[in-house]
Formats: C-alpha cells, structure tokens, sequence
C-alpha cells in the first residue's frame, strides 16, 4: 500500500519528521518508521514522477484506479516546522514555471519495502527560487508536486533544503514535518465535455 492520505478509504498518511542535526536521527534509516527523524535534503527535488502517482493509485485503490484516472490527480506536500521558527536548513521551493522538463533527471528510489521514482535537477540560472525567512510553525508551505491536467503551466514545484550563512551560533535545529497528499477532482471530464 502506497503511504497516501486522501477521502478515499484504504490510504495511510504519508508523513515525515526531520532535524537538521544528526544526534536526533540514527545511522540505519527505516523508512517504514515515520517518527524515525531524516536530515533535511540539500538536494533539489520532485518526491514522485507522475508514473509513481499511478502506482500509488493503483495499489491503494484497485477497484477505482481507472475512475480515479480519469479525472484530475494533484499530488501536494504542506511543510512546516514543529517547535519554532526555522533558523537554519529553510526549505526553498522553485518556481514551477521557470523549471526546464529536460533539465528534470528521473531516479529510481529503492528502500526496504518500495521501489518509486523520484525527479532531481540540472541547475538552470533561469530558475526562480523562494523561502521563507525563520518560518514560524503557525506558517505552512503549500506546494504541488504533481498534476495530471496537462493544461497547467507549473505542474510542480521542485524544492530542497538550504543552508543559511549566517548561522547564530545558539541556533535551535530544525523540526519540521512533511505531510504528503492527493487530491482527485472530477475537472478533467468537465473540461473535456466544453
């Protein structure tokens, strides 16, 4: 079973806890373990390819994977941080539109119990990235990773990690959490029927 949440029965939520420093996290990762703390990725990313999406529908929802698919799919992360305000490692999000597709590099992801895709990035100068300054934990950062309708201009949202230059040296670590989702809307037969 794919580690979704959405209205549809049969999803677990997919979730994720990260610190920025390694004595809150251990040297084997169990990715099944979700309270398991992970270092925050440097590396600028999209979490799924849009055949891992249908992977994921179709092992959570046999029954209605091909109504499901039909209409449009939205694959969302919210992010935000658990304790207080962000001081180093902010997450940043690139501008969907200013991402190049043949600068996306596909890679296979292999863990204990899955096997997913997953996009990585060429840097390209023309790519337009934002973070928030010391995010607080009443903030939340919504972006899309994924979009089936084929109209939209930025289907994604690339992010990662970044470290600040100016680290306080009393600066807590980051705790943040990731909570990943889907979203089926019936837009797409509308669409097609004007």
């Amino acid at each position: 079973m794919c580690g979704w949440w959405s209205g549809w029965s049969g999803l677990q939520p997919c979730w994720r806890i990260r610190s920025s420093r390694y004595e809150t996290t251990t040297a084997r990762i169990n990715f099944s373990d979700q309270t398991q703390p992970l270092l925050p990725s440097n590396y600028a990313h999209i979490d799924s390819t849009p055949i891992s999406i249908i992977h994921c529908i179709q092992n959570s929802f046999p029954d209605d994977a091909a109504t499901i698919l039909r209409h449009r799919v939205r694959a969302v992360n919210v992010w935000k941080p658990l304790l207080h305000s962000v001081d180093e490692w902010a997450l940043a999000v690139c501008d969907g539109t200013t991402v190049k597709t043949n600068d996306l590099v596909e890679t296979v992801s292999v863990r204990q119990d899955s096997v997913s895709t997953n996009y990585y990035v060429k840097y390209d100068e023309g790519q337009k990235w934002y973070f928030l300054k010391e995010q607080s934990p009443d903030e939340a950062l919504v972006f899309k990773h994924f979009d089936s309708n084929p109209g939209i201009k930025a289907p994604y949202a690339l992010h990662a990690s970044i470290k600040h230059h100016h680290i306080a040296k009393n600066a807590k670590a980051r705790k943040s959490i990731e909570i990943r989702t889907l979203i089926f809307s019936k837009e797409l037969d509308s669409m097609e029927k004007h």
